[in-house]
């Protein structure tokens, strides 16, 4: 709905950048399905993360954590020291790796079969995200006359990337939900994946390779 509302308002980019987020859950999700032991990983990252923002606090924001219930903290703690050891790096005791997943998201992909989406959105999602020099060029679009200009919206730069990746990966989160639920969806993934191709009839072969 977010990549939607972007660029029907003619915001491509900023599209593009939530569209990352999209690949990402759904390369999650699927990845999840095919390896179902890592789920309690996935879940328990997320002490991992409140015991960062309370070590952020009691750092910046000292008053805050006075705030805080207190209980609730001391049981999140008590949870994250449990599940921390799961997550150290090979070799140290305090270092922990970078994410709740052994292999990073590039490598999921490719067990998830999103390798060629991945390669395709994340890239240019990635850069507009960071702010590196190739993500500042996408701003620049092309005019009539041979010219460029900056694309202030509204602009259809990065509109149809972003639309194509949000509706492949609400497409395959839905194959994933009817793989592991057993059961077709409604509207039926065939109908799905016609519609799929029928909005972006390039990707058609494509499309009906990696589904």
């Amino acid at each position: 709905m977010d990549v939607c509302l972007l660029a029907s308002n003619g915001n491509g980019l900023g599209a593009m950048k939530i569209a990352r987020t999209c690949l990402e859950s759904a390369i999650n999700a699927e990845y999840l399905r095919l390896e179902p032991n890592e789920y309690s990983d996935f879940k328990d990252w997320h002490f991992v993360e409140q015991h960062r923002k309370l070590v952020f606090m009691r750092k910046y924001r000292p008053s805050r954590v006075a705030a805080l219930d207190a209980k609730r903290v001391a049981g999140d703690e008590k949870i994250y020291q449990t599940v921390e050891p799961r997550f150290l790096l090979p070799n140290s005791k305090k270092r922990l790796r970078a994410s709740w997943c052994k292999i990073n998201l590039s490598q999921r992909a490719v067990k998830a079969k999103f390798e060629h989406a991945y390669d395709a959105a994340y890239p240019l999602s990635s850069e507009l995200s960071h702010g590196s020099f190739g993500g500042l060029v996408q701003h620049i679009e092309s005019i009539d006359g041979g010219g460029s200009q900056l694309a202030i919206p509204p602009s259809l730069t990065g509109c149809a990337q972003a639309l194509q990746t949000a509706h492949y990966c609400t497409l395959r989160a839905i194959e994933t939900l009817v793989e592991l639920k057993g059961t077709d969806s409604t509207p039926s993934l065939a109908m799905l994946k016609d519609d799929y191709a029928h909005a972006w009839p390039e990707k058609k072969k494509k499309a009906a390779a990696t589904a």
